[in-house]
C-alpha cells in the first residue's frame, strides 16, 4: 500500500527523443550543438550519419501534438540553419520516442515535486525482500 501511495507522489516530466538518419555524415564534428529552435538540444558524432536530439517539459509536449511529418519539418529547419541544405539532401528518415506515453515509462524523469515528502525513501523499501524498485 505505502508503495502505490508514494508512486503518484513523484513528480514526472516530458521527454521525447529524435533520431535522424542521413546518408552521409553532413556537420563538421562530434559535439553537442543548442538551437533556439523547438527542439534545442542535438548531439552528434562523425563516426555514424545519425543526429539524436532530447526535448523536455513543455518543448516536448508541443513536439508530441505535432504529427510525424511537421517533427520532421522542424527538425530538419533547425539543422539545416545550423549546416546549410545538405541536411535535407541527406535526410533518410526520422524516429521519434515519446517516453511520456510509453505505457511502461509514462514519462521522461522523474524529479521532487512539492508532494513528493517521503516517497522516494518508502519507494527504496523493498517488499517481503523480494521485489525493490530503481529509479
Amino acid at each position: 500500500p505505502g508503495h502505490r501511495n508514494a508512486i503518484p507522489q513523484i513528480g514526472m516530466s516530458s521527454h521525447m527523443k529524435l533520431f535522424l538518419r542521413f546518408h552521409k555524415v553532413c556537420w563538421p564534428t562530434d559535439g553537442f550543438l543548442e538551437t533556439d529552435g523547438l527542439i534545442g538540444s542535438w548531439w552528434m558524432r562523425t563516426d555514424r550519419p545519425v543526429i539524436t536530439s532530447l526535448t523536455g517539459g513543455s518543448r516536448a509536449e508541443d513536439l508530441v501534438a505535432m504529427d510525424a511529418r511537421a517533427r520532421e519539418t522542424a527538425a530538419l529547419k533547425e539543422l539545416s540553419m545550423a549546416f546549410g541544405s545538405v541536411v535535407n539532401a541527406e535526410f533518410i528518415d526520422c524516429r521519434f520516442v515519446d517516453w511520456t506515453h510509453d505505457p511502461f515509462a509514462l514519462g521522461g524523469y522523474s524529479f521532487n515535486a512539492m508532494s513528493t515528502g517521503d516517497a522516494r525513501r518508502e519507494l527504496a523499501a523493498p517488499i517481503d525482500s523480494k521485489l525493490f524498485f530503481a529509479g
